[in-house]
């Protein structure tokens, strides 16, 4: 596939590769994809703009970033948990379900190979309806063809006390 460059991923001025041409699992969406020969962007850098992306984007840019399934452990009653395919997991950034005022802090990156990596974080969120949301959010991303695809996500909400 051909490479182009482009300035940037939404809002975020941070600069992204795009995949000129895609077969993506018969989606037609440009896949963004962050090129650290390009960007200049360590793995760590790399993972949480993508993690930062899945939460606001929306459902195109999510779906861009997941492997073929995903293995989600979220503990809000009625949420998901288990193995989802990438167009069940990208429904759930969709529309009323976009949070809001994300604040991440206590990253932690384990690099498990050249083509697998961890990441961890607290995160302050608010969710769609206005309830504030803290957790500590576990990730795991594996590289496919220079991209790094997400795997598996987890929340585990964090009460007070």
């Amino acid at each position: 596939p051909g490479w182009m460059w482009v300035g940037g991923l939404g809002d975020t001025g941070q600069p992204a590769c795009v995949e000129t041409t895609s077969s993506f699992r018969a989606l037609s969406i440009t896949r963004l994809l962050h090129c650290e020969r390009r960007t200049g962007m360590s793995l760590e850098e790399q993972l949480f703009e993508i993690e930062r992306g899945c939460w606001v984007e929306g459902p195109e840019y999510c779906a861009a970033q997941l492997g073929e399934r995903c293995l989600l452990s979220f503990p809000q009653s009625g949420e998901m948990y288990g193995l989802f395919s990438l167009d069940e997991v990208a429904a759930t950034v969709a529309g009323a379900n976009r949070w809001r005022d994300i604040e991440g802090s206590d990253r932690q990156l384990l690099k498990l190979s050249d083509d697998a990596a961890m990441i961890s974080n607290k995160v302050d969120a608010t969710r769609a309806d206005g309830v504030p949301y803290p957790a500590l959010i576990g990730s795991t991303y594996v590289r496919k063809s220079d991209a790094w695809l997400l795997a598996s996500h987890q929340h585990s909400t964090v009460t007070a006390g």
